[in-house]
């Protein structure tokens, strides 16, 4: 459902008051979007004809009444367009708020929302979950640089928040944080960032607790200088000095400062706001912005008689004073006045040092208290006793000393200010107890400076809550470069909502300076499924009840004589089984959903929809694909998928009412995934959604077959977590399969791996170093090479290695162990046909792109494509389906492209051959082929004609099973359209028939006239990913890197030297066969699953070679018989190139990092050919620059040039290389293959 081509036409027109030019085929919306006018779309994409079923790119032309659709309305000639104006923003907005209606879920999980840090939790959950423990440390210190501290210490609302509290218990996600942080801090890696250059502009931070380290690791992470003025003795704050050992052990704040101070932070401790310095001092020292962040250490005194007996002490003193070290003394009955963390904490630490009775007492009930519930359960099971709904009224003492509390009992009335219940005084219910030290900890408030300690003070505003005032958005206090936070802005708050403003004001710092808008970016648009309260309860019903993880704690009669951490943390296996726990509220669309893009620009109001238009409970049965899910409560209703997949894909695997779903006929592709704009249709990897993550993006290649279609890998750390297509292809434009976008990576991590370089020292392989592998190699080659046994010597490469790594092992064998014993594992009977390529048409490769298959008027398929090449299948259909060109078959079995196929021949096994030489058979006879053209160009015709005459149709008919009829209609259907493909898969060829095939679908396109032209063609689709490369790197017995032929190998001596060998080598099964007969005393192999002997054959040969070297990613069968094993990278572990079918060369891209201590494929063949005299090659670029030297039709392969994937012959002055081989350019005459 493509447009047609555009015409050549030009016409101008005005968009918004620019005046532009354009194809008169263009739409509008084209035109606007190719001079960088942005029109908004949801239905519209550059595959499909315009459906105009959303409205969005709705637009105003001069002359007309109403709105035109920009995406389905031509440019002409005059038109004067305005795209923006108020009216049609409006209309857009009420447009996106009409598809709200049916829309339902979270873009963002309830837990998210309810941080204060707003840390993406789903996400981080979900790396854990993967094993990526070091990556959720990274995401969380996106906006929490103190995991490990917070993971201890957080009140956690995210876990009030946490839909899981519907189905059994919350999430333990603090747990969860805890644990990655404790990955990071035992694996010797610190998850730091990476500070850019110095910006020149100072920050002074006046407070080093939660808030001012934050602000200082932000701050650098944007290349800001940060200074610190701290008034005690270490950093830390609250976190030090309020905070017992017990629940934050000093060691783990001072690991996570530590790494703060890394980043270059400048530390002044013992310097006193108001004291050693003041705003003014720090303004004339060349500091270009301050924040403070003092937090909040002045107490609220009780207001009670007796508050200044001895024995009275306030919690935050006391806390401090423990901390600190100082000699503290603790009496046998203590009470506590509060019901805060601090009160908490002081009861805890008296126990701990020896009190024998510790009572709080807390004015309103157990439920009201603020501290951490898990902090309360601690206390009581430490045996700390709780008078609950009391209140002090008095202290009584004896010569001047604390004897008695005296409190009144309390009911609950109406909720207060703060939403909790005001406690009201039972009359005559006062209770006196004993005790002999009492702790108050009802509260704190900042103690700011007067301006008498620092006249600055009159300028800033404070609130009647003796806190500072400032934009809550900024931190900013809108006064000459002064920002605060934490405690200091809220009074006592959390530690986390500290460290968010410490980030807050740390990102308006840099706008400040920057001389920007300070306000961040406008909030993202959000859809809520609702509170516990609205909610759609039904939704959970399905949900199995799994146990929350419980972090095991030192047992209580232990905990109390130490200031030992009391909890222990997860384990490993409790984590992943906690992660496993997560619902996945938000959406796994939610960062690139273009939906919300627009609900967001067009400011469209966040808002809940608490009833799905489809019941939750009835999903599992829509959702019978094995890789989509598909979520109709998310559907727009765009039909962007049903159009894509029966007009672009030209499968119709996707039936569309009210929404979306996949039906038998799917093939995997991924298109409707990547063209949704919604969280519609999301992946399914292992029977689970996608996980919600901010992924990096790696465009890369894919390696699974020949084609190279170019690929985005969605990674994470060491993870590929999932591949979408690149859009950005001329040819394979959002062209994926199955296997490359949903199971080819996956062996990766999932599959064994080799780790670590092993030689055998008798029966047994053992791990060594890499140089005592390489130099026991080196001993053990050159040891063979002094016996000097003729052909004793061969290597194997692989099309599953790179062509650098290619490249150098057949260098390695010619210059070095000086043999031609050289093949590749998977090339198969590619090697012959591109000889036989080379030797008629003197290009050795496909002559044409693939693009150019759907371009003929028909194509004739010779056996299954969807096995060996599935994006040319998609080809073949679009041929048929969406071009209406004629699609013929012939295969013995069942075809997968049987359905689209215009003619299907169904001929008997192995007998392609002749149905093939039978039609060229008939046209010869007939003369139906174009005299001139072949005279002029190709020799051996009347050889031909003998060859094929002895195909009559009745020999033909007798043997393949297709009629008389069938034959002479194709053969002359053949010969009479003007152009047709012809395809034939040779892993096809190679089961059931034998090179005969190749020479026959050959000869037959030559007879037609389809070589050398723009469409049509001949398409041999080998099997596997770099067979052209390994050929183009030399990997042969016959001929140099470039095809150089042995009788040339002088035009090579520049490079190769003059000694290099000349007579030709053993192919891999002459090889093998050698090796069986035990002449093969050397052989080095690349690791493949590609070989196509049989185990036992392989193992029989390769235990008869007397030093066997395998260079593998994985351990395979020739593995275990080696002598050395050698890991190496896979090819999305590395850099380098490999070239697809097409001749075009793709860079590879590191997608992830190798495992253990493999290396890449080239370096290690590289050390072993320095090591024994050989060439040397110190980086990846050495040898590129020799392979262009050698390989002449590869010219320059500078990096610009290879990401363009270029067709080869290119060079720099034609970076995108020769797509295309025309007649003029093939050997003169060609010859037909007899």
């Amino acid at each position: 459902m493509e447009k047609g081509e555009a015409m050549a036409e030009k016409v101008t027109l005005t968009i918004d008051g620019k005046k532009i030019t354009a194809d008169a085929s263009m739409t509008i919306l084209e035109a606007a979007r190719q001079n960088g006018i942005n029109i908004p779309a949801l239905c519209y994409d550059p595959l499909l004809a315009p459906l105009e079923n959303c409205r969005l790119c709705i637009v105003s032309i001069e002359g007309e009444e109403q709105f035109k659709a920009s995406c389905g309305t031509l440019v002409k000639e005059g038109m004067n367009v305005v795209t923006n104006s108020d009216e049609i923003k409006a209309t857009r907005k009420l447009l996106l708020d009409m598809l709200l209606d049916d829309h339902y879920g979270d873009c963002v999980p309830p837990c998210q929302q309810t941080c204060p840090a707003h840390i993406d939790i789903q996400g981080y959950i979900a790396l854990i979950r993967e094993g990526q423990y070091l990556e959720a440390v990274k995401l969380i210190k996106e906006r929490n640089p103190m995991p490990a501290t917070i993971g201890r210490v957080c009140p956690h609302t995210c876990e009030f928040a946490c839909r899981r509290n519907l189905v059994d218990e919350a999430l333990a996600i603090n747990p969860l944080k805890r644990f990655a942080s404790d990955v990071e801090r035992k694996s010797g890696t610190r998850i730091l960032p990476t500070v850019p250059e110095e910006s020149g502009k100072k920050v002074a931070i006046i407070g080093g607790g939660p808030a001012g380290l934050s602000a200082a690791y932000y701050l650098r992470s944007l290349g800001h200088g940060a200074t610190i003025f701290e008034s005690l003795d270490k950093l830390g704050g609250m976190l030090r000095y309020g905070i017992p050992e017990y629940r934050l052990p000093k060691a783990i704040l001072d690991w996570e400062i530590d790494g703060i101070l890394s980043l270059g932070v400048e530390v002044h401790t013992g310097k006193k706001w108001g004291k050693d310095f003041t705003i003014e001092d720090l303004k004339k020292q060349g500091f270009d912005a301050i924040f403070i962040g003092i937090g909040a250490w002045a107490v609220r005194k009780l207001g009670v008689e007796g508050e200044d007996l001895d024995g009275v002490i306030s919690g935050v003193t006391f806390l401090k004073d423990v901390a600190a070290g100082k000699d503290v003394k603790v009496a046998d009955r203590v009470a506590i006045i509060g019901g805060g963390n601090v009160a908490i904490d002081a009861a805890r630490t008296c126990l701990r040092m020896g009190a024998k009775e510790v009572t709080i007492v807390y004015r309103r009930s157990r439920k009201e208290m603020p501290a951490n519930p898990e902090e309360i359960d601690a206390a009581e099971h430490e045996g700390i006793k709780m008078h609950f709904l009391a209140a002090p009224v008095k202290l009584h003492g004896e010569n001047g000393k604390l004897k008695k509390l005296e409190f009144v009992r309390m009911e609950l009335g109406e909720p207060d200010a703060s939403g909790r219940r005001r406690p009201i005084p039972i009359e005559g219910s006062e209770t006196m107890i004993d005790v002999d030290q009492l702790i108050t900890a009802i509260g704190q408030f900042p103690d700011l400076l007067t301006p008498e300690e620092d006249k600055y003070m009159e300028k800033l505003g404070i609130t009647r809550w003796k806190t500072f005032e400032a934009d809550p958005d900024t931190m900013y206090t809108g006064k000459e470069g002064i920002f605060v936070g934490g405690d200091i802005y809220h009074g006592p708050l959390t530690v986390i909502t500290a460290l968010a403003d410490g980030r807050k004001a740390a990102y308006a710092i840099d706008k400040y300076f920057k001389g920007e808008d300070l306000k961040p970016p406008k909030e993202e648009f959000n859809i809520s499924r609702g509170s516990f309260e609205t909610i759609d309860k039904s939704i959970f019903e399905g949900i199995p009840k799994q146990e929350r993880q419980k972090m095991s704690e030192l047992e209580v009669a232990e905990r109390v004589k130490t200031f030992a951490e009391v909890e222990l943390g997860l384990t490993e296996e409790q984590a992943l089984e906690e992660a496993k726990r997560c619902l996945l509220c938000g959406c796994g669309a939610a960062y690139d959903c273009q939906f919300r893009k627009l609900l967001t620009e067009y400011e469209v109001e966040s808002r809940e929809q608490t009833k799905p238009r489809v019941d939750y409970n009835s999903l599992e049965e829509l959702n019978t694909s094995e890789f989509i899910v598909v979520d109709p409560n998310k559907c727009i209703r765009c039909q962007r998928c049903v159009t894509v997949c029966t007009y672009y894909e030209c499968v119709g695997a996707i039936d569309f009412t009210d929404w979306p779903t996949v039906n038998e006929k799917c093939i995997a592709c991924g298109l409707c995934l990547d063209i949704c704009p919604t969280g519609a249709l999301l992946e399914k990897i292992e029977g689970r959604v996608v996980d919600r993550i901010r992924w990096d993006e790696i465009r890369g290649v894919c390696t699974h077959c020949a084609c190279g279609c170019s690929l985005i890998f969605q990674t994470k750390g060491n993870r590929i977590m999932w591949v979408k297509g690149n859009d950005k292809d001329a040819f394979d434009r959002n062209y994926t399969c199955k296997q490359g976008r949903f199971r080819s990576f996956d062996y990766l991590w999932k599959k064994d791996r080799l780790e670590n370089p092993m030689i055998r020292k008798g029966k047994r392989l053992t791990k060594v170093e890499w140089d005592a592998a390489l130099d026991w190699i080196v001993e053990n080659l050159q040891k063979i090479q002094e016996k000097r046994v003729k052909d004793g010597f061969a290597v194997i490469g692989s099309t599953a290695f790179s062509n650098e790594a290619n490249y150098l092992l057949q260098r390695f064998a010619r210059n070095v162990l000086e043999t031609n014993n050289i093949d590749a594992v998977g090339l198969n009977s590619y090697s012959d046909v591109v000889d036989m390529l080379g030797e008629s048409l003197g290009v050795y490769g496909m002559p044409q792109p693939l693009s150019s298959l759907e371009e003929a008027a028909a194509a004739f398929v010779v056996g299954d494509v969807e096995e060996c090449a599935p994006i040319v299948a998609t080809a073949l259909r679009r041929l048929s389906n969406h071009h209406g060109k004629e699609l013929i078959l012939a295969n013995h079995k069942d075809d997968s492209l049987k359905q689209y196929a215009d003619r299907l021949l169904n001929i008997k096994k192995g007998k392609a051959v002749d149905l093939v030489n039978g039609l060229t058979s008939i046209i010869l006879s007939e003369e139906l082929y174009d005299t001139s053209f072949l005279e002029k160009n190709t020799t051996g015709l009347d050889k031909l004609k003998k060859e094929v005459a002895k195909f009559t149709i009745e020999t033909v008919e007798k043997e393949t099973g297709v009629s008389a009829d069938v034959l002479v209609d194709i053969a002359r259907l053949l010969a009479k359209v003007p152009d047709v493909s012809f395809v034939l898969p040779l892993d096809y060829m190679e089961k059931f028939e034998n090179i005969s095939l190749w020479k026959a679908v050959f000869n037959l396109a030559l007879v037609t006239g389809n070589i050398g032209q723009k469409a049509g063609g001949i398409f041999p689709l080998p099997a596997y990913a770099n067979s052209q490369g390994a050929l183009d790197m030399g990997l042969s017995p016959k001929y140099y890197p470039g095809y150089v032929t042995l009788s040339q190998v002088d035009t090579l001596k520049d490079v190769y030297g003059s000694s290099v060998p000349k007579k030709t080598g053993l192919r891999l099964d002459k090889i093998l066969e050698n090796a069986k007969k035990g002449k093969i005393k050397a052989l080095y192999v690349f690791g493949s699953p590609y070989f196509t002997q049989t185990i036992k054959e392989l193992s029989t040969a390769l235990k008869k070679v007397d030093f066997l070297i395998v260079q593998s990613p994985f351990p395979t069968h020739a593995s275990k018989a080696a002598s050395a094993i050698l890991p190496c990278s896979a090819l999305l572990e590395e850099n380098g190139t490999i070239t697809s079918m097409e001749r075009r060369l793709s860079k590879l891209n590191i997608a992830c990092a190798s495992p253990g201590k493999a290396r890449p494929d080239w370096e290690i063949v590289a050390e072993i050919m320095a090591k024994m005299g050989g060439p040397k090659y110190e980086t990846l670029e050495d040898v590129q620059s020799e392979i262009s030297k050698v390989v002449n039709f590869y010219g320059s392969m500078d990096p610009d040039i290879l990401e363009g994937k270029p067709y080869w012959p290119f060079s720099s002055k034609d970076k995108a290389g020769k797509a295309y081989f025309e007649l003029k350019d093939f050997n003169k005459p060609i010859s037909f293959l007899l």
